[in-house]
Formats: structure tokens, C-alpha cells, sequence
């Protein structure tokens, strides 16, 4: 049985975020992740995050794009789909960016396109995303044995990265419930449009 796992090798605007992920999750140097599994933690960490802020910020890819597009698209804009219905977003995009979703009220105006206290919440779900797939990925590794003579037992750094696995995942959720305002959803569409 084949599986489909898309990887995010070229930069998204989440990049500039790596670098303290990086720093967050402990790989410093990168020797554990490269930039492209970060990356990609990042993009799932938007995904994972999608109902708990209803939405916010979405991940673009070329599916969402109606076709064909309207003629009376504004310039710099395309139609898409998005999760609360069709809209105008930024144009430009390429799969893995993130993009603000247009039918929600945005205290802080963009660039940047995601805002401050967002970031941090992007950064601990894509720590908790690489944690599950160390613990996952090593599995098979984790062992104890023995013979009269000598013993040999790594569990003990399996428990430890399943701490760290329920740490994250606790830091993220009182994140959630100290920081993160509910978003605020319009009926129409409210992204702004440059040129109106």
C-alpha cells in the first residue's frame, strides 16, 4: 500500500519560524531535523491548530483555487476556496504558505501575516508534531534485554521523550487557554483589498 506524505522543500512564509523552533525543540544545530521536516512541522502545526482558532490561518495549495478564476478579480488577489467559503486572498501564494482567513477580523494588519501571539502557538504545536515523530519513528529501538552477565535497558529514554511528548502538549494547550483570543467571525469576507 502506497502512502502520499507531502514534504515542504521549498520555503513558505513560515520559514522566518524555524530558527526558533529550532531553538524551542532543542536542535540547535540541526542535526536531529532538517529545515525541510521543520518546515513541514510548521505547516502541519498550522493544519493541526484549524479548529482550535476556527480557521485563523489557512494552508494554501492549488486545489483551492476556483477555476476559472472571475474577471472581475481584484489585482494582486485570486478567488480560492477557503474553509468558511469563496474569497478573495492574496495571490502569489505556493503550497505550504500560510494565509489569513479573509472572513475573520485581524487585530493587527499584515505583513506580517501571522500575528504575534500566533507564532508561539505555530511554534509549540509543530514542537509537539516533531516529538510524536521522534518518539514514533525511534519505536523500534527502544528495547530491554538481558543475559546472567549483562543487561541492557533504553526504555528509560523512551519514558523520557513521552514526558517531553505530554509536556509539549500541555504547554500548547494552557498557551491556548491564557493567550489566544477566539477569533472573530464575519459573514462576508473581509480581507482587505488594496486598491478599495
Amino acid at each position: 500500500m502506497n502512502t502520499l506524505v507531502t514534504f515542504y522543500i521549498e520555503p513558505t512564509n513560515l520559514d522566518s519560524l524555524i530558527a526558533p523552533l529550532r531553538l524551542k525543540f532543542g536542535d540547535l544545530t540541526g542535526s536531529i531535523y532538517s529545515d525541510t521536516i521543520m518546515r513541514t512541522a510548521l505547516v502541519s502545526g498550522v493544519d493541526m491548530l484549524h479548529k482550535r482558532w476556527q480557521g485563523k490561518y489557512q494552508v494554501y495549495n492549488d486545489e483551492m483555487l476556483v477555476s476559472p478564476q472571475p474577471s472581475n478579480v481584484p489585482a494582486g488577489y485570486i478567488y480560492a476556496n477557503t474553509a468558511d467559503g469563496q474569497a478573495y486572498i492574496p495571490e502569489g501564494l505556493v503550497n505550504g504558505d500560510v494565509f489569513r482567513n479573509p472572513f475573520m477580523s485581524f487585530p493587527q494588519t499584515a505583513p506580517p501575516i501571522i500575528q504575534a501571539e500566533d507564532r508561539v502557538a505555530i511554534i509549540l504545536a509543530a514542537r509537539y508534531i516533531l516529538r510524536v515523530s521522534q518518539i514514533s519513528s525511534s519505536v523500534g529501538s527502544f528495547v530491554s534485554w538481558g543475559t546472567e552477565d549483562i543487561r541492557y535497558s533504553n526504555l528509560g529514554a523512551e519514558r523520557g521523550l513521552s514526558k517531553l511528548v505530554e509536556s509539549d502538549l500541555k504547554e500548547l494547550d494552557d498557551y491556548f487557554k491564557s493567550t489566544i483570543a477566539v477569533p472573530q467571525i464575519s459573514l462576508f469576507p473581509i480581507a482587505p483589498i488594496q486598491y478599495l
